[in-house]
């Protein structure tokens, strides 16, 4: 059977509750901006063709912005079909390379404290809506575990791979 992408990403949240899950890693992120800050390695890419740790935060930026919309969209009951996007397209186009680090990583944690508010005002009900996302049906829970997630997957690769 194959996994699903956003399967693999709500296995990394171990049972915790996406509430949890989304103000735990505000503060893992910020620990590893840290260390990346220690390392000087924002602009570092460890092969030809990958991305710098700073595309990588402005791909998680993109990312979330684009699974929180789709939250939003979903409370709101729009009826509207949802599609996918090209992660690779945003990533040519993103301007992780431009401006100050400090500005890139302010705006990641900006945008994770707002979707842990958005999350931490949903009703359990809310939470429970399943709705269609291109080929594959999700709750809003599950989107919630689903950011953090990948969050958490992101993080491991650049320990893992960058520093």
């Amino acid at each position: 059977m194959t996994i699903m992408k956003h399967d693999y990403y709500i296995s990394l949240t171990a049972n915790t509750s996406v509430l949890q899950m989304l103000t735990d890693r505000i503060v893992i992120v910020n620990d590893l901006f840290d260390k990346i800050e220690t390392f000087d390695k924002w602009s570092y890419t460890y092969a030809e063709g990958k991305w710098t740790i700073k595309q990588l935060i402005q791909h998680l930026i993109d990312c979330e912005r684009i699974f929180s919309f789709r939250v939003l969209h979903i409370i709101r009951h729009d009826k509207t079909p949802l599609f996918g996007f090209d992660e690779n397209v945003y990533a040519e186009f993103g301007t992780a390379e431009i401006g100050e680090t400090e500005d890139l990583k302010n705006e990641y944690l900006a945008l994770m404290r707002s979707i842990y508010f958005m999350y931490k005002r949903l009703s359990r009900e809310e939470l429970a809506i399943r709705a269609q996302i291109i080929d594959y049906e999700i709750s809003i829970e599950e989107i919630g575990l689903m950011m953090a997630g990948h969050c958490l997957h992101h993080l491991r690769v650049i320990e893992e791979i960058y520093l």
